[in-house]
C-alpha cells in the first residue's frame, strides 16, 4: 500500500481537531486567547478570472482598497501579544502581490511576532519573479503556496481563467530553486476538471521539490454559482472514509473556534468562505483585537456551528463544507 502522507497528515489534523477543539460550549468562548491563524487581505484585488472563485466574471474588476498602514500596525502590534497564535498569512480571498507594500509588511510582521509564528502567501504565481521572491523571503517569509490546479496548459486555462499557464510554470520552478522544498507548497484544488491529473499532478512536483497540498472544492458558502456542475465525483478511498467519519464529529474548522479572517477595511470575518462579507464579527480599525475574539457576534457563531444550526447563518445555510458536531444529525448540502 503507497501512503499519501499528505491525506494521512490532514486526516490526524482532523483527528487533533476533534479531541482538542479549545471551546467552552457553556459560554460560546474560546479558551485560546486569540486565534492560531489569522488571514489578512492586505487589498481587496486580483489579477484572475478562476473557475473556482466567486469573482469569476469580472465581479473583481471593483474599485480595490489596500489596508491602510496605521491600521495593519495596529493589527500587527496586538497579535504579538497573542500567545496562541501560529501561522499568519497575508492572502484572504486576493491576490497578495498585486500589494506593492507586500515586502514592507512582511518585515514588519517578521520584526514584532514571534519565530514560531509562521508568515506567508497564498498566490496564483504570475507576478513572482527572482527579485520579489528574494525580497520577500529576506523580510521574513516563511513560504509560499502556489495555487496551480493543473499539470498541462489546457487543463490550466480550463480552471484558471486569465493566467497564463506557461509563466506560472516558470515562476514556480524558479521560486523553488531559490527557496527550496521548505519554502514552497505547490496547491491542487481538486474539481471535474482537473481531477485526473491528480496522481501526475503530485508525482511531478514532488519529484521537482515542491510540497504538494490537496484541496477539496466547496461552493464558497453558496456563493459559486457553478458548483454543482464543477465539482469532482471521486470514488471515496480509505482516507476519505476516515475523514469523513471524523470529519462528521467535530466543528467546522472555518469557523472561529481558532482561526480569524481579516478584509482590507477592518473588518473581520466569521468565516474565509464568506464572500459576500454577510457575518461580521467586528472591525479592527474600531475594536481591539480582544474584543472581536471574546465578542457575542463571535460566541454566536460558534454556538450555531458547534450544535448545527446551520440556518441561523446565511453562509452556513447554503455552505457544502458545513460539518456537524458533537454527532447531531442534521441534512447535510448534497
Amino acid at each position: 500500500m503507497v501512503i499519501n502522507w499528505q491525506q494521512l497528515l490532514k486526516t490526524a489534523y482532523l483527528l487533533k481537531r476533534r479531541l482538542r477543539p479549545d471551546y467552552n460550549s457553556k459560554t460560546g468562548q474560546s479558551l485560546l486567547d486569540g486565534p492560531r491563524m489569522i488571514q489578512i487581505q492586505t487589498i481587496d484585488a486580483c489579477n484572475g478570472s478562476c473557475a473556482c472563485c466567486p469573482y469569476v466574471g469580472g465581479d473583481n474588476k471593483k474599485l480595490t482598497r489596500s489596508m491602510d498602514w496605521h491600521l495593519y500596525i495596529k493589527l500587527v502590534d496586538e497579535l504579538s501579544r497573542v500567545d496562541s497564535l501560529r501561522e499568519f498569512v497575508l492572502m484572504l480571498q486576493n491576490e497578495p502581490l498585486l500589494d506593492e507594500n507586500l515586502v514592507k509588511r512582511v518585515r514588519q510582521a517578521r520584526m514584532k511576532l514571534k519565530k514560531p509564528i509562521r508568515i506567508y502567501i497564498v498566490t496564483n504565481g504570475t507576478l513572482l519573479s527572482s527579485s520579489v521572491v528574494k525580497e520577500l523571503f529576506d523580510a521574513g517569509l516563511d513560504h509560499v503556496e502556489v495555487s496551480l490546479d493543473a499539470l498541462t496548459e489546457d487543463t490550466y486555462n480550463r480552471v484558471r481563467a486569465g493566467l497564463e499557464f506557461n509563466r506560472v510554470l516558470e515562476n514556480t520552478h524558479m521560486l523553488i530553486a531559490q527557496g527550496g522544498m521548505k519554502k514552497v507548497i505547490v496547491r491542487f484544488l481538486i474539481q471535474k476538471s482537473n481531477a485526473h491529473e491528480l496522481k501526475a499532478f503530485n508525482a511531478y512536483w514532488v519529484k521537482n521539490g515542491a510540497t504538494v497540498k490537496f484541496q477539496d472544492m466547496t461552493n464558497r458558502a453558496g456563493t459559486l454559482r457553478y458548483y454543482m456542475s464543477l465539482r469532482p465525483e471521486l470514488p471515496p478511498d480509505l482516507y476519505a472514509r476516515i475523514e469523513k467519519m471524523v470529519m462528521g464529529n467535530q466543528p467546522c474548522i472555518s469557523g472561529p473556534f481558532d482561526r480569524l479572517n481579516v478584509l482590507s477595511d477592518g473588518r473581520a470575518l466569521a468565516c474565509c468562505q464568506d464572500w459576500r462579507h454577510d457575518f461580521i464579527l467586528g472591525d479592527i480599525s474600531r475594536q481591539s483585537l480582544t474584543e472581536i475574539w471574546t465578542g457575542s457576534e463571535a460566541a454566536f457563531f460558534r454556538n450555531i456551528l458547534w450544535h448545527g444550526q446551520f440556518g441561523k447563518s446565511t453562509i452556513c445555510a447554503t455552505c457544502s463544507n458545513r460539518m456537524v458536531f458533537p454527532g447531531r444529525t442534521v441534512t447535510k448540502f448534497p
